[in-house]
């Protein structure tokens, strides 16, 4: 039996526009502590991330200072604010204590205050799910330092050699998850496993779960 990512740990997930990135990113981050808060960085205003105003406990990110309450904030951008983004994770890294997730990773490539965060996000206390379309368009520093990866259907095998520098997955993998369903592989880097993923929690669940887990800790607020 593999183990799955915890409250401390890095993971990115990897798969093509529609494979159910997010889906499952959410599921991981319903599967968390909420120990510290969470800042969810929204690039496409995504529907599933935006519902989740709809949860007691989350809230629109503003300013630039990270939040000291528990609770989920998210900061909806676009490709213009750059310079606002960069200047927002730099506060991050010198707080600590934060957990991100970043919805579209390629967005930061160019943002110092990023690279920052993975190459020394696990000594800051900033642990990280982050969605990735292709791994040539993100930072190598997204695969060299994730303790965890879920790969879906990958249809270019310069990607697919690309993740296989950092996972030991093989060639023939890919087999096991078709193009057509939202199977992945969750892989264990530290310990070397890996397991197809062929079904998690619906939305309506991930939705509640996080919910309840946000109002014992709000409450405690």
């Amino acid at each position: 039996m593999i183990r799955l990512p915890q409250s401390d740990q890095r993971l990115t997930i990897i798969g093509k526009t529609g494979s159910g990135k997010t889906w499952h990113g959410l599921w991981h981050l319903s599967r968390f502590d909420f120990s510290f808060p969470v800042i969810i960085f929204d690039l496409k205003g995504d529907e599933n991330i935006l519902s989740l105003y709809e949860i007691r406990g989350v809230k629109k990110f503003e300013g630039i200072k990270p939040p000291k309450k528990n609770g989920i904030y998210i900061l909806s951008y676009n490709l213009d604010n750059f310079a606002y983004i960069n200047q927002v994770l730099k506060n991050i890294y010198y707080t600590g204590h934060i957990f991100l997730f970043i919805d579209e990773a390629s967005s930061m490539k160019q943002i110092s205050s990023f690279q920052n965060i993975l190459i020394q996000g696990r000594s800051r206390v900033i642990p990280t799910i982050q969605m990735v379309q292709r791994p040539s368009n993100v930072s190598r520093y997204a695969f060299s330092e994730a303790e965890f990866f879920q790969i879906f259907f990958i249809s270019d095998k310069r990607d697919r050699d690309i993740i296989r520098g950092f996972t030991p997955l093989k060639e023939q993998d890919y087999q096991l998850i078709p193009s057509e369903t939202h199977r992945s592989i969750m892989v264990d880097v530290d310990r070397g496993k890996k397991i197809i993923v062929k079904s998690i929690d619906s939305l309506d669940k991930i939705f509640n779960t996080i919910a309840l887990k946000l109002r014992k800790k709000v409450n405690k607020i």
